[in-house]
């Protein structure tokens, strides 16, 4: 496809420098590594590397703190680019974006001042904890447990199939402050740093694709945390959790829509190449 973009509103020229850029990556440095990266389903911190440097990490983020202040369409576009390479590669992208959409709900100044450079300059690698063995689509169900004490929190729960989770030094997770509620008005969300006591990883998920978007389960046993690491009011987690979850339901169409960009590419271009009976056997009518 020559303008894969023709069919948008019009991109202002940074943009479209930005994209050929993402595309010139993707086929220099992403394409070759992508077999690599699935089959030792290790993070890519090479890859993760060079889209730090591109910026890509401060899409979503506004320019007071570091980031690029970009709309969700210029997410969607430069997420589509890399996935038409690499599935895994665009997830890397992908997550801190929708670990972004609830912070920027619900944080305060001083906790996005404290996250959003380092996350925008890929300094720090967040992930995002909402499902639990038994409340994956049905988050309004979730168990884990935030009981405040006068000056802190306590957090315990599992977590599950959390993507980033081993690899990730930011936590913005969904728990339940109000254990009375069994619905979704006694859910809040928390920004949680990884390394605090406590925090463990759990079983690993052994994935038949995307295996290098590492996923595990995420374990709180008598985890403290202060009273700010509360993002906005209590009971407030479920709203956010559904207006993020709107925009990651977009970024999923654009993975898709990669997915099959590369896949038509790659069979374009073996019909172009293959050769039988004297002819390229894209010449044949069948195909």
């Amino acid at each position: 496809m020559e303008n894969p973009h023709e069919i948008i509103p019009p991109l202002r020229e940074e943009q479209l420098m930005m994209l050929k850029s993402v595309a010139r990556i993707v086929d220099e440095v992403v394409v070759p590594r992508a077999a690599e990266i699935d089959r030792r389903a290790e993070f890519p911190w090479d890859i993760q590397k060079v889209f730090a440097e591109l910026g890509l990490f401060g899409l979503p983020i506004s320019e007071e703190y570091g980031g690029l202040g970009e709309s969700l369409l210029m997410l969607t576009l430069v997420m589509e680019e890399i996935t038409r390479g690499c599935f895994t590669s665009a997830m890397v992208v992908g997550t801190p974006a929708i670990c972004v959409y609830p912070m920027d709900l619900l944080a305060s100044p001083e906790q996005k001042k404290r996250y959003f450079p380092r996350i925008a300059a890929g300094e720090m690698t967040p992930c995002v904890a909402y499902s639990e063995p038994e409340a994956g689509s049905d988050l309004a169900s979730l168990r884990t447990l935030a009981i405040r004490k006068k000056d802190h929190y306590v957090l315990n729960g599992q977590k599950r199939w959390i993507t980033h989770a081993p690899v990730a030094d930011l936590i913005v997770l969904f728990a339940r402050t109000d254990p009375k509620s069994l619905d979704h008005r006694g859910i809040s969300t928390f920004v949680v740093e990884k390394k605090t006591e406590g925090i463990s990883i759990g079983r690993l998920e052994d994935k038949m694709g995307a295996r290098g978007s590492v996923m595990s389960d995420l374990v709180f046993e008598d985890v403290k945390v202060p009273l700010d690491a509360l993002m906005g009011e209590e009971g407030k987690g479920f709203v956010a959790a559904m207006n993020s979850l709107e925009k990651e339901r977009v970024l999923a169409g654009a993975l898709a829509v990669g997915c099959s960009r590369g896949a038509i590419d790659y069979a374009v271009g073996y019909a172009k190449e293959r050769r039988q009976f004297g002819r390229p056997i894209g010449a044949f009518q069948g195909l």
